[in-house]
């Protein structure tokens, strides 16, 4: 039977909360609750290494049999990383929703230049089971949880969130925009939503205005993830969190590539709205 409210747990973050788990730079969230069926659930991103996925896994009680589906928010190996080893954990065919960029050769020029991309190939992935569905578009996991497909980019201030990165092109590296960036939205109808991120490429307010539009509701009622504020200047952070604070949010936790300087400016532009949570922990939505 599904469960009507919707809960969050932290697999993989830069830091740790509760409990047995270990950190890593790295994300993965595991999102059960509403119309899923009770003891299923999505794994958003997968971190970066096996191990530590597998670690924190067991020390959150995570039944790898419930596993529906894998999304990854985008192809970096910090949150694809952990996927060829997921199959040792499962050990039966596992549908991941990717996108077309997915396996788009991806590198950063910061500090100098390093391949970042997700550290296997189509084929490899395939021969172990994996179905990979490379969509662009929004696409629904239930009727009130959706995936963004390619977000707009409407904020242009917001580009410092994919500065230094790089993607293969004709046999060359040129400015990736990271279109694969996506994020997960779900839908409290008449209420609002509530919006889980992985790095928010796309600029955290660019993809709120998707996720309100895919949604149909105009109150964003939490966001959880990576905010890519470690990329903004002082100044830049201050644009975004005026405009933020108009959307008035009930709820932050800024997990990932946030980073610790932008968590604390997000703390204080915005109080006691933003919590402060780790791997090891679950965050219900309500």
């Amino acid at each position: 039977m599904p469960n009507s409210s919707w809960k969050i747990k932290i697999l993989v973050n830069n830091w740790v909360g509760e409990g047995g788990c270990v950190a890593e730079h790295g994300l993965s969230m595991a999102v059960e609750g509403g119309e899923l069926p009770d003891g299923q659930f999505v794994l958003f991103d997968t971190g970066r290494s096996p191990e530590v996925l597998a670690n924190n896994a067991k020390a959150m009680s995570v039944d790898w049999n419930g596993l529906r589906q894998i999304v990854l928010s985008h192809s970096h190996y910090d949150h694809s990383g952990s996927l060829m080893g997921i199959h040792e954990l499962v050990k039966r065919p596992v549908s991941v929703l990717t996108h077309p960029d997915t396996f788009t050769p991806k590198a950063s020029c910061k500090p100098s230049f390093r391949n970042i991309g997700i550290p296997f190939t189509r084929e490899q992935l395939e021969k172990k089971g994996f179905s990979l569905s490379g969509v662009s578009a929004d696409t629904p996991l239930t009727p009130t949880f959706l995936v963004t497909g390619t977000i707009d980019r409407v904020f242009g201030f917001e580009a410092l969130s994919h500065k230094d990165l790089l993607k293969g092109q004709a046999g060359n590296y040129v400015p990736d925009t990271v279109a694969d960036d996506r994020a997960l939205v779900i839908r409290e109808p008449g209420g609002g939503f509530h919006l889980i991120c992985g790095c928010c490429h796309s600029g955290l307010l660019n993809t709120l205005t998707h996720a309100a539009a895919a949604s149909g509701e105009r109150q964003v009622l939490t966001i959880v993830g990576g905010l890519h504020f470690g990329a903004y200047d002082g100044q830049t952070l201050d644009r975004v969190c005026d405009h933020l604070a108009e959307w008035k949010p009930r709820r932050i936790v800024p997990l990932h590539c946030t980073g610790l300087k932008g968590a604390a400016h997000l703390w204080k532009r915005l109080g006691d709205v933003v919590e402060f949570h780790g791997a090891g922990e679950e965050i219900a939505l309500s």
